[in-house]
């Protein structure tokens, strides 16, 4: 059994892992935890309102027990990442990925799609740049809506001194979940090249609803 991530913060939160014959599940529970259902601040978010992240095989699968979602991502050669735990990271939801051998960074949220209330893309997008703009950070210079197996997706690639770095926002909604998936890949390779490369690699990551 592997473990798959070897240190945390104590101080930050709490952390227990779980085996089930070849499974390794890590549980994330953080000491300021947003309620599923109301956003409710908590002492200590509950099991069942914390991302389960769980190694089978050839990927990850993540999961929150009040979620019907289970979503799987090849593992390859990513490794689960240390966080700040800051913001919107500190979710007991959040999720962040690397694979160092190809540039590659996985991240995003489980969340209830009543909680936040996904819009549509387009309203999701407008309010993304609205937020960069106030921020004083630059806008992208390319980007490129598009639909993915069930994934409702936004490619587009920011402004960099040199090299590319192209990037994917998608978003799944069903079942009362909203699942927020960022892919980001930084190369010195075509914009266009990257830009494949990330939607190939959405289009192996499958949800599927629980039995």
């Amino acid at each position: 059994m592997n473990t798959i991530l070897s240190s945390l913060s104590l101080a930050q939160t709490r952390s227990s892992s779980i085996s089930f014959g070849s499974r390794s599940i890590l549980c994330f529970g953080f000491a300021l935890g947003v309620a599923w259902a109301n956003c409710c601040v908590a002492a200590e978010t509950p099991s069942e309102l914390t991302l389960h992240i769980t190694e089978v095989d050839d990927a990850y699968e993540l999961s929150v027990p009040v979620s019907r979602l289970i979503m799987r991502i090849p593992k390859g050669h990513l490794l689960p990442l240390p966080r700040t735990n800051t913001g919107a990271t500190a979710s007991p939801r959040y999720f962040y990925f690397g694979d160092k051998t190809r540039r590659l960074l996985v991240s995003g949220w489980f969340e209830g799609s009543n909680a936040r209330g996904f819009p549509t893309l387009g309203a999701y997008w407008a309010n993304q740049r609205e937020e960069w703009r106030k921020r004083g950070m630059p806008i992208p210079i390319f980007e490129e809506a598009f639909v993915l197996k069930g994934w409702d997706a936004m490619v587009y690639e920011m402004p960099m001194q040199s090299g590319h770095i192209s990037n994917v926002r998608a978003h799944w909604v069903s079942a009362g979940t909203w699942i927020d998936l960022h892919l980001s890949v930084s190369s010195d390779n075509e914009s266009d090249r990257l830009r494949t490369d990330l939607k190939e690699f959405l289009s192996s990551v499958e949800v599927t609803q629980k039995p």
